[in-house]
């Protein structure tokens, strides 16, 4: 946590800014964590978290008011292990925090559709936003929330990450190995 702190102190210009920032990240580490760590009323820890659930709990903040629904989650049932679902909580946070700022999620029209499949001994899966603001292409300055997700996919959990900056939206593809999703 103290690299995160130290990074968002880097990206913010006020310390509102900060914040807001660093507070986001934690919240969403706080909400994959408590799914990771809930307990029965035996007392055993519950160390696997399903994909659709951990989606849920982070894209909720996000969901529009009158109950529409701006996100559609679609895959079959995928365990995740403490590791992978911090990992993928964040990358997940990162991507609606900046649909809102500047994406699909800055319109009322607009919807990010998240969906996940198996492909051999890999997870694909796909962040697609349409009905925001037309883009004219990727942004000229790298922010934090790239770095972090190319850093969780590509570093932690062994994957692949690509963005293509679609004039309809933003689509991010990430292939997870199956096997490191477990940690």
């Amino acid at each position: 946590t103290a690299g995160m702190v130290r990074i968002c102190e880097k990206a913010a210009s006020t310390p509102a800014e900060m914040s807001k920032i660093l507070s986001g990240r934690l919240e969403a580490l706080a909400e994959a964590n408590a799914l990771v760590r809930r307990s029965f009323a035996n007392k055993t820890l519950v160390e696997r978290v399903d994909l659709t659930e951990l989606a849920d709990k982070i894209m909720r903040p996000h969901a529009l008011p009158d109950k529409r629904s701006n996100f559609v989650v679609t895959g079959p049932a995928i365990s995740l292990g403490e590791r992978a679902t911090n990992g993928i909580a964040l990358v997940l946070h990162e991507l609606a925090t900046n649909a809102a700022k500047y994406g699909a999620l800055k319109s009322e029209d607009g919807v990010v559709e998240l969906s996940w499949r198996a492909e051999g001994e890999q997870l694909a899966l796909d962040w697609s936003e349409h009905g925001g603001p037309p883009i004219a292409g990727p942004p000229e300055i790298t922010g934090f929330g790239t770095r972090l997700s190319q850093s969780t996919i590509v570093g932690q959990l062994e994957g692949e990450l690509s963005y293509n900056w679609r004039p309809e939206g933003l689509s991010v593809a990430m292939k997870l190995p199956v096997a490191n999703l477990s940690h």
